[in-house]
């Protein structure tokens, strides 16, 4: 779900594609384009603090370095990530402009397209599909000046999380790295976002092992390792007080590889 250059094979026309069931991931923020589909049901996508609500056949573009979350209960959905050097002849006209609503609803031809899209496609035709969705979405969009919103410390310090979750992962680290007092970074992320740090640090790891549960064959306990869990007992009681079931159970109804592997 989150997707740093590196994470994109250290290569600007590679193209990361994942397939959403229930996508439910806290905020977060990445240096790369993002689209966002829904094929079936509905998803609520909030960018920059802004919730839009996309329903079958819409699509939300994400700029770089914009905060994002997702909510969905009954929802499939296409997610493309792409760098912004893929699509170098957009971005670059973009440099100092935001939407002030990354909603969009491709056209029949392209919708087909973009449920498709993979990173096995020729680059010509990858990027002639970016390039023909990012077209659409221009038409249909309004521009105002780019506000440096990942200057802030909140956005900072969801830039922590997203490179710390794994492993240690505390506002002392956070304060320290940033050099902000912590009471002080305590109270502003409460305010701004409206979780404590940990309570977030905990959503946001839970997400991520719901996302590696539905989308691969590790077992749960590496996907719980994989998101900074160290203990499996934690995790189980945690996961089931956010989600109400357990995580085998969460695999059972949204998982989409059959594993041998035993929890």
């Amino acid at each position: 779900m989150i997707y740093q250059y590196n994470q994109l094979g250290g290569d600007p026309e590679y193209l990361a594609r994942v397939d959403g069931r229930n996508v439910t991931f806290p905020e977060h923020m990445h240096e790369n384009f993002e689209i966002i589909y829904v094929k079936e049901g509905e998803t609520h996508v909030t960018v920059n603090y802004v919730t839009e609500t996309l329903g079958r056949g819409d699509a939300i573009l994400v700029f770089p370095n914009q905060v994002h979350s997702l909510i969905a209960s009954e929802c499939l959905d296409v997610t493309l990530a792409f760098s912004p050097l893929f699509v170098s002849g957009y971005s670059r006209t973009k440099k100092d402009k935001i939407p002030l609503s990354g909603k969009f609803r491709p056209d029949g031809y392209l919708a087909e397209a973009l449920e498709h899209l993979s990173n096995r496609d020729s680059t010509a035709y990858k990027k002639g599909i970016l390039y023909l969705l990012l077209d659409q979405f221009e038409h249909q969009a309004v521009f105002t000046a780019k506000k440096h919103l990942n200057d802030s410390p909140v956005s900072k310090l969801i830039l922590f999380v997203e490179n710390s979750y794994a492993g240690e992962c505390s506002l002392q680290d956070a304060s320290a790295w940033m050099g902000y007092d912590y009471k002080y970074l305590s109270r502003l992320f409460k305010r701004s976002v409206g979780l404590n740090f940990n309570e977030y640090v905990n959503n946001y790891r839970l997400a991520s092992a719901c996302h590696l549960m539905t989308n691969t064959d590790r077992s749960i306990l590496q996907c719980s390792e994989e998101s900074g869990y160290r203990s499996i007992r934690s995790f189980n009681r945690n996961f089931k007080e956010r989600y109400g079931m357990s995580p085998n159970q969460y695999r059972k109804q949204n998982g989409r590889f059959n594993t041998a592997k035993k929890d």
